[in-house]
């Protein structure tokens, strides 16, 4: 098979002996720029982040296992350190993942219209949109902040476990550590 390059003067020929309206070309046109275009951002509809329109945030469930594993690092590295625990283990399980906090711009308009002698009418309208700002990677919303996820609970094994002074040593740690109750931690020993 015999490979043809593309014209640009044939394929113009082509439609002006079928004769096919400017319309007709126009849409032709126009819907493969549509399908180019879909296909040119496809990584951008592909995207794992979920947008909650109430508080502003996106949630980012690819960071939350970069955050597991450094922070349970973090703390077997704290604890292994401490008097009397030995070889320790830690497990932390997730309330909610990091969200990223949007800025956004709030637009508020109030009209009054007077309805006839001292009877006005008042109506309020709230518009709000996320700040876009330009990037290298095209047009994104404008990060102001990143929540943090929130620690469900967390199981510590450890070797001094059985000592009650270790125990309770070790649930201070991981509760200041972590900012949670000592009801959300569990020590036990390790075989």
């Amino acid at each position: 098979m015999k490979k043809q390059d593309f014209n640009l003067e044939k394929a113009i020929e082509i439609f002006k002996n079928r004769k096919i309206s400017t319309a007709k070309m126009l849409c032709i046109f126009l819907g493969a720029s549509a399908v180019f275009l879909l296909i040119a951002s496809w990584g951008s509809f592909n995207n794992s982040n979920k947008v909650n329109e109430e508080t502003g945030t996106v949630q980012q469930t690819a960071t939350q296992g970069t955050y597991l594993q450094s922070t349970q690092e973090q703390l077997v590295d704290i604890l292994a350190s401490m008097q009397g625990v030995g070889n320790v283990k830690v497990m932390i399980t997730l309330e909610s993942s990091a969200e990223e906090i949007y800025a956004q711009t709030i637009v508020h308009e109030e009209n009054q219209t007077q309805n006839g002698e001292n009877i006005y009418s008042n109506r309020t309208v709230e518009q709000n949109s996320y700040v876009l700002v330009d990037t290298s990677e095209g047009r994104t919303a404008l990060t102001t902040g990143t929540l943090e996820p929130v620690v469900k609970g967390v199981v510590v094994v450890c070797e001094g476990a059985g000592d009650v002074s270790v125990e309770r040593k070790v649930t201070e740690v991981v509760c200041v550590v972590l900012g949670i109750t000592s009801n959300r931690v569990c020590v036990t020993k390790l075989n």
